[in-house]
């Protein structure tokens, strides 16, 4: 246990030094990885607000567009209904005056319409009293029915021109209508695509930049804790040879006092004494070595019983220790030979499967560095696949707004 503990401290230094070296390098990649996605995020943000205001912009104008086209056409309605019901008095009249039946036609309703006309149309103050002297007469009008007519006829033309005119206008304010509309529809779709992207990218980068908190959090404690630990390993390893040195020392004393004790068990005086406390001295003492060696192999055998029972496979070399003992040929020096002997070939074991664990740990810890590294590099690509994505639909929605004029732009879009 002391060789395996020292054997720790020579080499904790490098395992430890490692670790270091690996969170040191980790810890500013992380903050700058942090301090990219905090950036990001904080643009995303001005992104969406900048999309929502952009949105409700465009649904106002739609608003607010259709509001004056409702207005607008109201007007056209009436303007419209106004200009038909006069063009129709007109060209009752016309006729009728052209026959001679001027008389007849001012009892009817398109007579009423006339003389509304000519107090509200525009036109020169000599045809406007011809005409309301026509209008007033009572009877047949024959004198300057020419005249009349030409007035009628030329009111007919400019209030056709007027609802051509009038009719153009509306179809055009229609027409950029529905274009305004559309247009601010497809900006409002693009927009609202934008921000529910954005949106969600902006709820990936939170929960990833809290993870990388939490990581670089826990690298720096691990990197605090490995850097004090070799002050305490050191004052440990300290303390451990000192008791080792003082577990060597006592040892060394209890070795004398035994070998002493022996010395003196081993002196004739020693021997003659013994001889003289049993009952009877050649068989007794025959008897009493053999119980002893039969107990102590019979323990041994204990001992391997046990240890069979702990094994979750069957070691062959303890089965022929166990063999041999059974036999009780073979001396106990043998044994103690051949246990010896395995104890140093289970130490070469240990020591092999020692190497194979250390060098399992290092491709471990390989490819775990290797991992992470791609797993940064994959990282980068997809956040630059979408900020390129990004880039397309910023492009694309500003192709549209502007209706796409420069050819190239589309082209590069």
């Amino acid at each position: 246990m002391y060789n395996k503990y020292m054997c720790y401290c020579e080499n904790s230094d490098a395992t430890l030094g490692k670790s270091i070296a690996d969170a040191e390098n980790k810890i500013p990649q992380v903050d700058s990885s942090i301090k990219e996605s905090v950036a990001m995020k904080k643009q995303l943000d001005a992104d969406v607000k900048e999309a929502q205001t952009s949105r409700a912009d465009a649904k106002d104008t739609i608003a607010k567009a259709t509001a004056l086209r409702e207005k607008e056409s109201k007007a056209f309605a009436a303007t419209k209904s106004e200009l038909d019901s006069n063009i129709g008095a007109l060209s009752k009249a016309i006729p009728a005056i052209e026959k001679g039946m001027s008389g007849a036609f001012l009892q009817t309703n398109a007579a009423a319409v006339l003389r509304q006309i000519s107090l509200s149309a525009d036109m020169i103050p000599a045809d406007r009293d011809m005409l309301t002297s026509f209008l007033s007469a009572s009877g047949e009008y024959v004198p300057k029915s020419q005249e009349i007519v030409g007035i009628l006829k030329t009111l007919k033309d400019e209030m056709e021109k007027d609802l051509s005119d009038a009719t153009g206008a509306e179809d055009s304010a229609i027409a950029s209508f529905d274009s305004l509309v559309a247009s601010k529809k497809k900006e409002i779709e693009a927009l609202t695509k934008a921000i529910e992207s954005k949106s969600a990218r902006i709820g990936s980068l939170g929960v990833k930049i809290a993870e990388m908190e939490n990581d670089l959090e826990d690298t720096q404690e691990s990197l605090a804790d490995d850097k004090a630990f070799p002050k305490d390993m050191s004052t440990n390893c300290d303390l451990k040879k000192s008791e080792w040195a003082e577990y060597k020392r006592v040892e060394a004393l209890e070795l004398v006092a035994l070998a002493d004790t022996i010395k003196v068990l081993n002196d004739d005086d020693a021997l003659e004494l013994f001889k003289k406390t049993l009952p009877s001295s050649a068989s007794s003492s025959f008897v009493q070595m053999k119980v002893s060696q039969g107990s102590m192999r019979q323990h041994a055998l204990n001992i391997l019983k046990v240890t069979h029972k702990k094994q979750q496979k069957s070691d062959p070399r303890l089965d022929f220790i166990e063999m041999a003992m059974h036999g009780g040929k073979i001396g106990f020096d043998k044994i103690i030979k051949m246990i010896d002997g395995l104890v140093v070939d289970l130490k070469k074991e240990q020591d092999t499967d020692d190497e194979k664990k250390t060098y399992c740990l290092a491709e471990l810890d390989k490819s775990e560095d290797k991992h992470k590294g791609l797993e940064l590099d994959i990282s980068d690509l997809n956040k630059a696949i979408a900020d390129e994505e990004e880039s397309i639909a910023t492009l694309k929605l500003a192709c549209e707004r502007s209706q796409c004029p420069n050819r190239s732009l589309q082209d590069d879009a």
